[in-house]
């Protein structure tokens, strides 16, 4: 019987548990006798419900309890600096297993104090066989810090290999839409909005777009789950007409307003979506944006607001191919979703240019994992 490999992942967010399930299923097709690990939130662990190939496990040092650490092929890391957390890196120094970073983003701040710190910096560069990094402007700090070329390589961003929603998902808000009579409703779906400001002036939008368009449902998803009461209660001051997905029990075929307030639902939602609108981008203080990238896998429209200060990069490239409507001021939002949904000629340009856009820029995930197999793997499988 041929041994059986085990592969740790570490993606402690959602971002970096898309990360950690697409990379799966591609490496699955270079190492098929093989198993999964992925470390990651104990919130988060419903995401993997059902699937027999996947273990998910908690974070450092919890996991240390919950996995055989001597039976372990590799190590990989997952996403930004940030959550790359030294007592992580400390256990990882201590195991003689390829160990790699994909998808990695970086603080320039944190760059810096690597470099500065002697001691972290050599850790870093014989702890990781390979960083797979995107933003050219990190090569020069990396370098710094001490890790040779041959250890750096440049892919692209690994959410437009994760932008897709599962089969799941799109099944499970199917039914959800269904059950509330939703089907022949062109469907708005808000994505990551935050309480407050930005989800009143929202609202206010859609109150006077629904007057004039009785056909649409919004489908609001919060940025934060822990905030779910407030916009309960700025939406009961627009409509009596609202229902959440935890309670589709008390919903109707008169509902407005669609509130998500169970995670996982997004991707799916914005399969069945006529348009989607990006939050925490109405505001100047409400985060600099979201991903654009999970709607334009859907070919929809996509509005934002004029802060997008986040995703700077991808939002460049949308406007420039025309995939993306960005306001130039949050007072016109009422403007934009009137034009999509009385214009289909124009929605259609910006959903199909959104989806070339997709397709243009991905593959980031499928060449780190031939890399890490054939550079490093290989030799050990």
């Amino acid at each position: 019987m041929s041994k059986i490999h085990t592969i740790f992942l570490l993606a402690p967010n959602i971002p970096q548990l898309y990360v950690a399930i697409a990379f799966i299923k591609k490496l699955k097709k270079h190492i098929p006798n093989s198993e999964f690990i992925i470390s990651s939130r104990d919130k988060y662990h419903n995401f993997i419900a059902g699937d027999t190939d996947i273990r998910i496990v908690g974070l450092f040092p919890d996991f240390k309890k919950q996995i055989n650490e001597e039976e372990l092929t590799s190590i990989i890391f997952i996403g930004h600096s940030y959550f790359l957390e030294k007592e992580t890196l400390q256990w990882a120094t201590h195991n003689t297993v390829s160990t790699f970073w994909i998808n990695a983003h970086f603080e320039k701040a944190d760059l810096i104090n690597w470099a500065q710190d002697k001691i972290y910096a050599e850790k870093l560069v014989h702890t990781f066989n390979s960083i797979f990094y995107e933003n050219t402007n990190d090569l020069i700090l990396l370098k710094q810090i001490g890790f040779e070329l041959d250890q750096l390589h440049l892919v692209e961003n690994a959410k437009y290999d994760c932008a897709f929603p599962f089969k799941n998902q799109v099944r499970k808000t199917k039914k959800i839409i269904q059950t509330i009579g939703a089907t022949h409703k062109r469907i708005i779906v808000a994505g990551s909005v935050t309480d407050g400001l930005e989800n009143q002036l929202l609202l206010n939008a859609f109150d006077k777009l629904h007057k004039k368009f009785p056909d649409i449902l919004l489908i609001l998803t919060p940025r934060s789950m822990d905030h779910i009461p407030f916009f309960i209660n700025e939406i009961a001051t627009i409509t009596e007409h609202f229902s959440k997905t935890s309670d589709l029990d008390a919903a109707s075929e008169q509902t407005h307003i669609l509130l998500v307030d169970q995670m996982g639902l997004l991707k799916g939602f914005y399969h069945w979506a006529s348009i989607a609108f990006i939050g925490r981008t109405l505001v100047e203080k409400s985060g600099g944006g979201s991903n654009i990238l999970e709607p334009a896998s859907q070919s929809i429209p996509i509005i934002t607001g004029p802060y997008m200060n986040g995703y700077t990069s991808i939002l460049t490239t949308f406007i420039e191919e025309d995939a993306i409507l960005q306001l130039s001021k949050s007072s016109e939002l009422l403007e934009a979703f009137t034009l999509l949904l009385t214009n289909q000629d124009r929605s259609d340009i910006l959903g199909k240019n959104a989806f070339g856009i997709i397709n243009k820029y991905a593959g980031g995930l499928h060449k780190t994992a031939h890399l890490i197999y054939n550079n490093c793997l290989a030799q050990h499988l």
